[in-house]
């Protein structure tokens, strides 16, 4: 469901706002269901990540994480927060990454913003405003290369990323340095 988003996302901007850009769209020749997309989710979608799915532990007090992933991985994703759930405890919320260049696009845009108008409220990148609400380490997933979950470590407001990539799991912040 995300591509028929983006993808008419794409054709208005290209044919009928007459926009000088180009989209682009992954596809895999491994057929594998797909998630329910959520109510009201397109715009999520466009601007690079959305709520997929909120898991909850039998404890309101447990700690929580959040798995942005990105691709065909996100079967993992979700076998992973189910089984930190059960074995551990932990709860987490499952949040679809349409586009982590996106993020990372909109990210230093914000960035510049501040930085060129200092007296204004500052701009708050995207990715930021998702996760306000949902505290607890970032863990990204992707099937790309680490470098591809990497984009949106300056932009998180947050003191630990992890993230998946190929065949290495690297600590980004962690008092230990890289793991």
């Amino acid at each position: 469901m995300n591509s028929r988003v983006i993808v008419q996302s794409g054709m208005r901007r290209m044919f009928v706002e007459q926009e000088d850009i180009y989209y682009y769209i992954t596809l895999l020749n491994e057929g594998y269901p797909q998630p329910s997309m959520p109510a009201g989710v397109e715009d999520g979608i466009i601007q690079g990540a959305y709520l997929l799915k909120r898991n909850e532990a039998a404890n309101q007090e447990s700690p929580r994480a959040q798995l942005v992933a990105s691709g065909a991985i996100m079967r993992e994703a979700l076998a992973a927060a189910e089984l930190l759930a059960a074995d551990f405890g932990v709860a987490s919320d499952i949040w679809s990454a349409t586009s982590l260049s996106e993020l990372r696009r909109n990210g230093m845009a914000a960035e510049r913003w501040n930085l060129l108008h200092p007296e204004d409220p500052p701009k708050v990148p995207y990715i930021q405003s998702l996760l306000a609400a949902h505290p607890g380490p970032v863990v990204v997933v992707t099937d790309y290369m680490k470098i591809v979950g990497d984009q949106i470590k300056t932009v998180l407001a947050r003191p630990y990323l992890y993230r998946l990539g190929h065949r290495r799991l690297w600590s980004l912040g962690h008092p230990r340095g890289a793991a």
